[in-house]
């Protein structure tokens, strides 16, 4: 007798799956509320089935709108930290998304006046540490207006509130698009 044994299936991972699909459907037909919805769900669900992480980075989170958003960050700076000046490879990830502003306050994560690109030595242990010289230097590559700006949106009451799955998805796309536009000028050029 021969026995044919199918792959084990999880089902919370099969339910996760069928969710997925619901969740493209809400997208195709702009029911963004249900979009929301079956979004928290999975993630909650994800969460829920995750085993512990092996690694701390792990826990950092990174949504498809932060990484579209460090994407044309790193590319408008052409993969050269903004301070120290060492060029990177296109996809390196010692180029690093630095916000000026922490990333908690959702009104600013994703303003581009509110990031720059800078290696990892120059973000963890110049930009962290040395505040005075790293205020200077923000006063330097931004005006008063521009700080003054990012500071009243950071001062809103909703400024916290974490955005929608359907938000972060439109400006996951925005960015996309935007990287696209400096790919395609710097062909050009």
């Amino acid at each position: 007798m021969t026995v044919i044994k199918l792959k084990e299936s999880n089902p919370i991972e099969a339910h996760i799956a069928q969710l997925k699909i619901w969740q493209r459907d809400c997208k195709k037909f702009q029911q963004t509320a249900l979009y929301d919805l079956l979004s928290e769900t999975i993630v909650l669900m994800k969460k829920l089935h995750k085993e512990k992480p092996d690694t701390p980075t792990e826990n950092f989170t990174h949504t498809a709108a932060d990484l579209a958003f460090s994407d044309y960050i790193r590319a408008r700076a052409n993969y050269c930290c903004e301070r120290c000046g060492k060029q990177y490879p296109k996809k390196s990830t010692a180029l690093q998304c630095s916000h000026h502003f922490s990333r908690r306050f959702y009104s600013i994560r994703y303003h581009p006046d509110n990031a720059a690109a800078l290696c990892h030595h120059c973000h963890n242990y110049w930009f962290s540490k040395d505040i005075l010289e790293s205020a200077a230097w923000l006063h330097e590559r931004l005006s008063q207006s521009q700080i003054d700006e990012l500071i009243r949106l950071k001062k809103l009451p909703n400024a916290t509130q974490k955005l929608s799955a359907s938000q972060q998805d439109e400006i996951a796309e925005y960015y996309r698009n935007l990287l696209k536009d400096l790919e395609n000028e710097s062909q050009a050029v």
